[in-house]
């Protein structure tokens, strides 16, 4: 699994066409999170697709 995470504007570096991508601000591993990190690699794993999670710091709110 690849995590990127963001903290500005820049664009982002260039994703396999093939990806399953989790968006989100993940300010813990808590169970929520898991389930969508999980879910994120099955079906990555279904499509042979890297599994990507994008996060942010600070939280969107914050940034903008």
């Amino acid at each position: 699994m690849k995590v990127v995470q963001r903290n500005s504007l820049d664009p982002i570096e260039t994703f396999s066409r093939q990806s399953s991508l989790t968006i989100g601000n993940f300010d813990g591993c808590h169970t929520g999170h898991q389930e969508l990190l999980r879910l994120a690699r099955s079906i990555g794993a279904n499509h042979n697709a890297q599994t990507m999670v994008l996060t942010f710091d600070p939280h969107p709110r914050e940034f903008f």
